[in-house]
């Protein structure tokens, strides 16, 4: 197994961690240990991300099961921090369904093309919601900790809604245009497997 694997798979260990932190970090009367924890461990893990697929090809070690773990590692850590703010009442449940429902529907369409012995490329759009939701994650996490310092530069809440509700409503955006992106993309493979029987 290479380094980059498992750069990949440190993310599947530690998402359950970092879930616990954070959970811990977004309570009310919250230690600073939690805080700060919680945002140290979220940016390596994300640095992970950047450098995994980085090092595979620098070491041409890029292999079919990193092509696979790697999305998936993505989406499991920020589906873990998305039910956690769902949790803490920073979005509703609405916004949360949004990225839970995109991908899923990207996992019918790996599983497609599983089927016929291939692997789904990355597309643009799909590396934009990504990289929105990191950026939107990154901030809201870097406000908390910056409110347990008693450091207030940025309201709390904005119209009754938590400043990170407005964050992944844009990268909420992102993931439904993504979204929309894969389904015209794959439309043939989705139309060819409506009429394939089994």
């Amino acid at each position: 197994m290479n380094i980059a694997i498992l750069l990949t798979i440190s993310r599947f260990a530690c998402a359950p961690v970092l879930a616990f932190l954070l959970y811990r970090a977004v309570m009310p009367q919250t230690s600073l240990f939690y805080v700060l924890s919680s945002f140290i461990l979220f940016v390596l893990l994300e640095l992970t991300d950047a450098f995994d697929g980085f090092i595979a090809r620098r070491r041409k070690e890029v292999t079919v099961l990193g092509k696979l773990l790697d999305p998936i590692a993505d989406s499991l850590l920020h589906t873990t921090l998305l039910v956690i703010f769902l949790v803490a009442k920073i979005i509703p449940l609405w916004l949360f369904f949004i990225f839970i429902y995109r991908d899923s529907f990207l996992l019918v369409i790996r599983s497609l093309y599983a089927s016929n012995n291939k692997i789904q490329g990355a597309r643009l759009s799909g590396k934009v919601k990504t990289v929105s939701l990191s950026i939107a994650f990154f901030i809201i996490i870097i406000i908390n900790v910056f409110y347990n310092l008693n450091i207030h530069f940025i309201p709390n809440e904005f119209y009754g809604r938590h400043f990170g509700f407005y964050l992944l409503s844009i990268s909420a955006i992102l993931t439904l245009l993504s979204a929309i992106d894969y389904a015209i993309a794959e439309r043939s493979l989705l139309k060819k497997s409506i009429n394939v029987k089994v």
